[in-house]
Protein backbone atom coordinates (compact mmCIF):
# COMPACT_ATOMS: atom_id res chain seq x y z
CA UNK A 1 0.00 0.00 0.00
CA UNK A 2 0.87 3.43 -0.90
CA UNK A 3 0.53 6.59 1.44
CA UNK A 4 1.88 9.20 -1.61
CA UNK A 5 -0.76 11.77 -1.65
CA UNK A 6 -3.58 11.31 -4.29
CA UNK A 7 -5.83 13.80 -6.09
CA UNK A 8 -8.83 14.56 -5.59
CA UNK A 9 -11.63 16.59 -6.86
CA UNK A 10 -14.31 18.51 -5.44
CA UNK A 11 -17.40 19.35 -7.37
CA UNK A 12 -20.54 21.92 -6.19
CA UNK A 13 -22.95 23.52 -8.23
CA UNK A 14 -23.99 26.95 -7.55
CA UNK A 15 -25.13 30.14 -9.51
CA UNK A 16 -23.00 32.07 -6.72
CA UNK A 17 -19.92 34.44 -8.52
CA UNK A 18 -17.62 32.65 -6.15
CA UNK A 19 -16.58 29.55 -4.73
CA UNK A 20 -14.34 27.89 -2.06
CA UNK A 21 -13.06 24.43 -0.34
CA UNK A 22 -12.24 24.35 3.36
CA UNK A 23 -9.95 21.41 4.24
CA UNK A 24 -8.57 20.62 7.24
CA UNK A 25 -7.11 17.44 9.17
CA UNK A 26 -6.12 17.21 12.57
CA UNK A 27 -2.12 17.10 11.22
CA UNK A 28 -2.16 19.95 8.57
CA UNK A 29 -2.91 23.63 8.71
CA UNK A 30 -6.15 24.42 6.89
CA UNK A 31 -6.37 24.62 3.53
CA UNK A 32 -8.59 27.42 1.77
CA UNK A 33 -8.77 26.88 -2.24
CA UNK A 34 -11.14 28.95 -4.65
CA UNK A 35 -12.85 26.46 -6.86
CA UNK A 36 -12.46 26.82 -10.89
CA UNK A 37 -15.92 27.82 -12.59
CA UNK A 38 -17.25 25.59 -14.91
CA UNK A 39 -20.39 25.50 -17.67
CA UNK A 40 -23.53 25.52 -15.92
CA UNK A 41 -22.92 27.26 -12.42
CA UNK A 42 -20.30 23.64 -12.07
CA UNK A 43 -17.50 25.05 -9.91
CA UNK A 44 -14.69 21.97 -9.16
CA UNK A 45 -10.89 22.19 -7.13
CA UNK A 46 -8.11 19.56 -7.37
CA UNK A 47 -6.08 19.43 -4.31
CA UNK A 48 -3.63 16.50 -3.63
CA UNK A 49 -4.21 14.84 -0.15
CA UNK A 50 -2.20 12.20 1.88
CA UNK A 51 -4.36 9.40 2.99
CA UNK A 52 -6.03 10.28 6.31
CA UNK A 53 -9.52 11.64 7.77
CA UNK A 54 -10.72 15.13 6.22
CA UNK A 55 -13.12 17.78 7.14
CA UNK A 56 -14.73 19.33 4.32
CA UNK A 57 -16.79 22.54 3.50
CA UNK A 58 -18.18 24.59 0.94
CA UNK A 59 -18.42 28.17 0.75
CA UNK A 60 -19.85 30.63 -2.36
CA UNK A 61 -20.52 33.94 -2.04
CA UNK A 62 -19.06 36.83 -3.11
CA UNK A 63 -16.44 39.84 -2.11
CA UNK A 64 -18.87 40.83 0.54
CA UNK A 65 -21.02 38.33 1.77
CA UNK A 66 -20.60 34.43 1.81
CA UNK A 67 -23.47 31.87 1.23
CA UNK A 68 -23.45 28.99 3.16
CA UNK A 69 -25.12 25.96 4.88
CA UNK A 70 -24.81 25.36 7.91
CA UNK A 71 -23.74 26.95 11.29
CA UNK A 72 -20.27 28.27 10.82
CA UNK A 73 -19.32 31.40 8.49
CA UNK A 74 -15.69 30.89 6.57
CA UNK A 75 -14.20 33.17 9.31
CA UNK A 76 -15.42 31.20 12.31
CA UNK A 77 -13.52 28.12 14.21
CA UNK A 78 -11.72 25.61 12.15
CA UNK A 79 -13.90 22.89 14.20
CA UNK A 80 -17.32 24.56 13.44
CA UNK A 81 -16.68 25.30 9.28
CA UNK A 82 -16.19 22.01 8.85
CA UNK A 83 -19.14 19.61 8.33
CA UNK A 84 -18.15 17.23 5.73
CA UNK A 85 -15.62 13.90 6.48
CA UNK A 86 -13.69 12.78 3.65
CA UNK A 87 -11.19 9.72 4.30
CA UNK A 88 -8.29 9.70 1.66
CA UNK A 89 -7.52 5.82 1.42
CA UNK A 90 -3.90 4.49 0.47
CA UNK A 91 -3.80 2.85 -2.72
CA UNK A 92 -1.50 0.00 -3.94
CA UNK A 93 0.80 0.96 -6.23
CA UNK A 94 -0.09 1.13 -9.99
CA UNK A 95 1.68 -0.75 -12.47
CA UNK A 96 1.41 0.96 -16.35
CA UNK A 97 -1.40 -1.25 -17.54
CA UNK A 98 -3.18 0.16 -14.14
CA UNK A 99 -3.14 3.54 -15.09
CA UNK A 100 -6.09 5.73 -17.05
CA UNK A 101 -4.70 6.06 -20.73
CA UNK A 102 -5.48 8.96 -22.70
CA UNK A 103 -5.79 10.31 -26.25
CA UNK A 104 -5.01 13.45 -26.75
CA UNK A 105 -5.86 15.05 -30.13
CA UNK A 106 -4.80 18.59 -30.97
CA UNK A 107 -3.23 19.86 -33.76
CA UNK A 108 -1.47 22.92 -32.24
CA UNK A 109 2.43 21.65 -31.08
CA UNK A 110 2.36 24.35 -28.45
CA UNK A 111 -0.53 23.45 -26.84
CA UNK A 112 -0.55 19.12 -27.23
CA UNK A 113 2.81 19.26 -26.16
CA UNK A 114 1.60 21.02 -22.52
CA UNK A 115 -1.34 19.32 -22.10
CA UNK A 116 0.35 16.20 -22.16
CA UNK A 117 3.09 17.37 -19.75
CA UNK A 118 0.41 17.91 -17.37
CA UNK A 119 -1.97 15.21 -17.50
CA UNK A 120 1.67 12.80 -17.68
CA UNK A 121 2.51 14.88 -14.15
CA UNK A 122 -1.13 14.00 -13.14
CA UNK A 123 -0.53 10.08 -13.22
CA UNK A 124 -2.27 9.82 -16.58
CA UNK A 125 -0.64 7.55 -19.52
CA UNK A 126 -1.18 9.82 -22.42
CA UNK A 127 -1.19 8.40 -26.01
CA UNK A 128 -1.02 12.47 -28.80
CA UNK A 129 -2.22 13.12 -31.83
CA UNK A 130 -2.21 15.76 -33.94
CA UNK A 131 -5.09 14.92 -36.62
CA UNK A 132 -7.89 12.29 -37.44
CA UNK A 133 -5.64 9.97 -39.23
CA UNK A 134 -2.94 9.60 -36.61
CA UNK A 135 -5.50 9.08 -33.56
CA UNK A 136 -7.37 6.41 -35.49
CA UNK A 137 -4.02 5.09 -36.24
CA UNK A 138 -2.66 5.18 -32.22
CA UNK A 139 -6.63 4.08 -31.35
CA UNK A 140 -5.26 0.54 -33.15
CA UNK A 141 -2.45 -0.01 -31.55
CA UNK A 142 -3.05 1.00 -27.56
CA UNK A 143 -6.12 0.41 -25.35
CA UNK A 144 -7.30 3.56 -24.63
CA UNK A 145 -9.71 4.85 -21.70
CA UNK A 146 -11.03 7.84 -22.55
CA UNK A 147 -10.28 10.74 -25.88
CA UNK A 148 -9.69 14.77 -25.49
CA UNK A 149 -10.43 15.73 -28.77
CA UNK A 150 -9.82 19.32 -30.65
CA UNK A 151 -13.26 19.51 -33.39
CA UNK A 152 -11.61 21.40 -35.78
CA UNK A 153 -8.65 19.21 -36.96
CA UNK A 154 -7.34 20.01 -40.13
CA UNK A 155 -7.87 16.81 -41.36
CA UNK A 156 -11.23 16.35 -40.30
CA UNK A 157 -13.84 16.51 -37.42
CA UNK A 158 -13.69 15.42 -34.11
CA UNK A 159 -17.34 14.25 -33.79
CA UNK A 160 -16.92 11.93 -36.83
CA UNK A 161 -13.55 10.77 -34.99
CA UNK A 162 -14.75 10.38 -31.78
CA UNK A 163 -17.86 7.77 -33.52
CA UNK A 164 -14.79 6.10 -35.54
CA UNK A 165 -12.89 6.00 -32.39
CA UNK A 166 -15.62 4.16 -30.40
CA UNK A 167 -16.33 1.96 -33.04
CA UNK A 168 -12.67 0.86 -32.57
CA UNK A 169 -12.83 0.54 -28.45
CA UNK A 170 -15.10 1.75 -25.92
CA UNK A 171 -13.68 5.03 -24.20
CA UNK A 172 -15.41 8.55 -22.69
CA UNK A 173 -14.58 11.61 -24.56
CA UNK A 174 -14.08 15.44 -23.70
CA UNK A 175 -14.88 17.55 -26.72
CA UNK A 176 -12.48 20.77 -26.37
CA UNK A 177 -14.04 23.69 -28.94
CA UNK A 178 -14.30 27.10 -29.34
CA UNK A 179 -17.87 26.64 -30.79
CA UNK A 180 -20.19 25.52 -27.99
CA UNK A 181 -23.66 27.41 -28.80
CA UNK A 182 -26.61 25.44 -27.54
CA UNK A 183 -27.39 23.55 -31.31
CA UNK A 184 -23.35 23.14 -31.53
CA UNK A 185 -22.84 21.88 -28.02
CA UNK A 186 -25.87 19.12 -28.49
CA UNK A 187 -24.36 18.15 -31.70
CA UNK A 188 -21.01 17.07 -29.72
CA UNK A 189 -23.07 14.74 -27.13
CA UNK A 190 -24.92 13.18 -29.98
CA UNK A 191 -21.76 12.40 -31.45
CA UNK A 192 -20.81 10.74 -27.78
CA UNK A 193 -19.05 13.34 -25.76
CA UNK A 194 -19.82 13.61 -22.54
CA UNK A 195 -18.24 16.92 -21.46
CA UNK A 196 -17.89 20.08 -23.92
CA UNK A 197 -14.83 22.08 -22.77
CA UNK A 198 -14.94 26.02 -24.31
CA UNK A 199 -11.68 27.28 -25.35
CA UNK A 200 -9.55 28.45 -24.17
CA UNK A 201 -9.70 25.88 -21.53
CA UNK A 202 -7.37 26.21 -18.35
CA UNK A 203 -5.94 23.22 -17.01
CA UNK A 204 -7.77 22.79 -13.64
CA UNK A 205 -11.15 22.75 -15.56
CA UNK A 206 -9.55 19.81 -17.66
CA UNK A 207 -8.47 17.61 -15.14
CA UNK A 208 -11.77 18.34 -13.39
CA UNK A 209 -13.43 16.88 -16.12
CA UNK A 210 -11.03 14.14 -16.31
CA UNK A 211 -11.36 13.28 -13.14
CA UNK A 212 -14.85 12.95 -13.27
CA UNK A 213 -15.07 10.51 -16.21
CA UNK A 214 -12.06 9.12 -14.96
CA UNK A 215 -13.34 8.05 -11.38
CA UNK A 216 -16.15 5.57 -12.62
CA UNK A 217 -13.83 3.51 -14.60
Amino acid sequence: MSDRPQLLTFFLTSSQPRAWLVVASGQDKTQVVEMSKGQLNRWSASLWLAPRDYRCRYYCGDDRQVVYHGPASLKGPEGEAMDRLVSVEGVLDKTKSDLIHILLVEDNPATRAALAKLLHKDGYAVHSAEGYQTALAVAKRHRLDLAICDINLQDGDGSDLLKELKAVQPLKGIAVTGYTLPEETEHYREAGFSIVLHKPTHYPELRSAVSALTAIL
